[in-house]
This record gives structure tokens, sequence and C-alpha cells, in this order.
């Protein structure tokens, strides 16, 4: 036998509660000890996350799968099979096994992570306004939620960055003011709309990339 269900992953910003996963019945034709039967998992890297908890009825043998540990969609993209064994208590015993196939529905709940040049960006001072300078990237592992771009400490405006794709442009032309000098740029992600209201996501992601604007004479900078 089989059983496909679907269940939503445990949601890593609360705290842990067990859940009923389904419920198992098996019968046995059997009288005394042969035909009492006990409920399994087979063990495999899964069997860890869940418990057989048996169910006193006098007419048939029932038990409950329940969660024990956390159920997490990046862990287990391709869901989660479980192997039932019920097994009899006769002197030799005899085994039936189902299936359980367990599809997670995933939750906004992980953060996304940025990926940030590690080096500085030089950025010429005769650049022109709408030059692409960088696209930042970052990655999230859930399914749910879109990524919005922001800079956090713009330089006069002098930037745009597409609160979409990541991308930085020159926004308007650059002054003598911040020739050769180093400028530290706070960029943000986060996986939630902001415009959106009572909309949900998880922590904003914040990190730093260093753009270096030099004017363009090679007899000054080889």
């Amino acid at each position: 036998d089989s059983i496909s269900l679907t269940m939503s992953e445990d949601d890593g910003r609360e705290a842990f509660q067990t859940r009923i996963v389904t419920e198992l019945t098996a019968t046995d034709n059997d009288t005394e000890a042969e035909g009492e039967v006990v409920f399994r998992l087979a063990p495999d890297l899964s069997s860890g996350l869940f418990s057989v908890e048996p169910i006193t009825d006098d007419q048939e043998f029932t038990a409950e799968i329940w969660t024990v540990s956390r159920l997490d969609r990046e862990e287990y993209p391709q869901g989660i099979t479980l192997l039932v064994l019920a097994i009899d208590q006769g002197v030799t015993p005899k085994t039936t096994t189902a299936t359980v196939s367990i599809t997670l529905d995933d939750l906004n709940d992980t953060p996304p992570e940025l990926h940030l040049p590690e080096e500085a960006v030089v950025v010429s001072q005769s650049s022109e306004v709408g030059t692409l300078l960088l696209k930042v990237n970052a990655t999230d592992p859930d399914l749910e939620g879109q990524l919005h771009y922001k800079i956090l400490n713009n330089l006069d405006d002098s930037l745009f960055m597409n609160s979409s794709t990541g991308e930085i442009y020159l926004e308007k032309e650059l002054t003598e003011s911040f020739e050769d000098t180093s400028h530290p740029i706070m960029v943000q992600v986060q996986d939630w709309d902001p415009e959106i209201r009572g909309q949900q996501g998880t922590e904003k992601n914040v990190g730093l990339l260093e753009m270096i604007f030099r004017y363009d004479n090679p007899n000054e900078y080889p």
C-alpha cells in the first residue's frame, strides 16, 4: 500500500511543535500473538524525523505517525518517503510494508544571502549617466518571496539601484569630491515586497561593497 500527502514545512522562525502526519490501520485474521500487529519505521536518513504511536482498538490495529523534529523543505526538496513495517508477533513474524510519500510545501522562512565582490569596484568619473556599474547578486533557497534590493547610504543620490534586479546605475554626473576616494556602499536585500502592506518575510540582509571613483588619466593612474 502507499499513501501520498502534502504538508507544510516547519517555520524556522517559530518554536517546533509536533504534528500528526497520517493514521495507519492493519488487520490480521490470526489469533493470539500471531494476530497482534506492531508498526515500525524502516531505518533510513529521514526516519529520525518521525515516530509511530500505537492506538488501542479492540477491532483493529491502528497507529499514528507524528513528527518529532523540524521538517525543512530546503533539506528535502524532493520530499520524504517513509517505509512503514506492520509486523505480527508470531513465532515466525510476518511483515507487510507500506510507503508514505510526503511533499513539503515551502514557507518563506530562510533569509536571503548577499554575494558581494571582495575587491573594490573602480568607476571612471567620466562614466555617463545611466551606466551600469554593478549587478548585486543574492540567493534565497525559499520558493516563496521575491528579492528586493536597496542602497542604504546613497552617495549624494549619485547611484540608482533597481530594486528587483540588484543592478546599480550611475544616476548623475560625479563631482570632483569623489575623486580617487574609497566609498563604502551599504546594500540591503530582503525577501518580501515593502510596497505590499501586511506581507511578511525573513530578516533583512545587509552587506558592504567598496567603490572607488577615478579620473581617466593614464599618466596619473597607470
